[in-house]
């Protein structure tokens, strides 16, 4: 009899280990969204981008979470972190005063970067080298 119930403790157990293990790995996901439709702005126009953090299992976000809004290159225009627990949805402005593409980076340990962008009047961004002439 003792062995019996034993055996349905273990299997109990067993069964149930996936739940913690779900929990305990939980992945943040962001939802990201600015304030123009089309995503495109106008030279010097603030762009706005609101940010949502779930966890992907339902649960209020958890953690610190670090962001960083560049132009996808070496000009870094904010880069900090963000306690979740307390900023859930949050936004981030920034602008540009050249032609080119504005990237938000957001990442929380344990779950896979987010990237978002917009861009700020594409139509003069020109080649950065000459596109080779065809031959006849």
């Amino acid at each position: 009899m003792m062995l019996t119930i034993r055996r349905i403790f273990r299997c109990a157990a067993i069964a149930l280990l996936p739940c913690f293990v779900s929990a305990a790995y939980a992945a943040t996901l962001f939802r990201v969204t600015c304030d123009q439709p089309d995503a495109r702005y106008r030279l010097g126009e603030k762009a706005i981008f609101t940010v949502e953090a779930t966890e992907d299992d339902g649960s209020s976000p958890k953690g610190r979470a670090h962001l960083r809004l560049d132009n996808f290159g070496d000009r870094i225009f904010i880069e900090r972190g963000v306690d979740l627990a307390k900023e859930s949805r949050f936004t981030v402005t920034g602008e540009m005063d050249r032609a080119g593409f504005l990237l938000l980076r957001i990442r929380k340990s344990g779950s896979e970067q987010t990237l978002f962008g917009v861009a700020y009047e594409p139509e003069k961004l020109r080649p950065y080298q000459e596109c080779p002439k065809e031959r006849s």
